[in-house]
């Protein structure tokens, strides 16, 4: 068996537990946070992954994007509201923002094909950004992160998280498109 398909096969394990331990936790409202997301992304592109002998770049670029993304804000921003052992360490946390980011994004980088479109993650994350704020607004959700409240925190400061998100998401893309494709070089390099 090819390492690449062991560490999919773990990933899958992985995210089935962090599920598990998500939907005990929040229940049917595990639906609206983006760590979630990236998760049932990362899974299903796992799952394809095993069946396609790895034929699906695009779905596995989205999943490594996102999983950076949710593992960068749960590090610096969600862990100083909560404290990083909760928010890195505990329960689906230890899961969702560490285990499985470092093992997919990893995986991804090192030992498979890669995708050039870098704008998908950014045109996701923005979607759900803007889905999140807009319920918020509406008062149909709050959060499920304090910087969609945009009635708690007014348009101003919202507007900056947004363009803070959307700068963040958008440098994650790149730099994990550009050490994708180094590596890939490497492993095959041009005749």
């Amino acid at each position: 068996m090819k390492l690449v398909n062991l560490i999919h096969i773990i990933i899958i394990i992985l995210e089935l537990i962090g599920f598990n331990l998500s939907y005990k936790h929040v229940g049917k409202q595990i639906i609206i946070y983006y760590t979630e997301i990236s998760n049932f992304i990362t899974l299903v592109s796992s799952i394809l992954y095993l069946i396609t002998d790895g034929n699906v770049p695009l779905l596995r670029y989205l999943s490594s994007c996102m999983l950076a993304m949710t593992a960068l804000i749960s590090l610096f921003v969600l862990s100083a509201q909560a404290g990083f052992k909760q928010t890195m360490l505990e329960g689906e946390c230890l899961y969702h923002h560490t285990l499985i980011p470092l093992l997919s994004i990893s995986s991804y980088l090192f030992l498979e094909k890669h995708s050039n479109l870098w704008y998908i993650p950014v045109i996701i994350s923005v979607i759900y950004g803007l889905l999140m704020i807009y319920l918020n607004y509406i008062n149909v959700l709050k959060g499920p992160y304090d910087f969609f409240e945009i009635n708690k925190n007014g348009i101003k400061n919202t507007i900056i998280w947004m363009i803070v998100l959307i700068a963040i998401i958008s440098v994650i893309s790149i730099v994990i498109l550009k050490i994708g494709f180094y590596q890939e070089s490497l492993r095959f390099p041009s005749a």
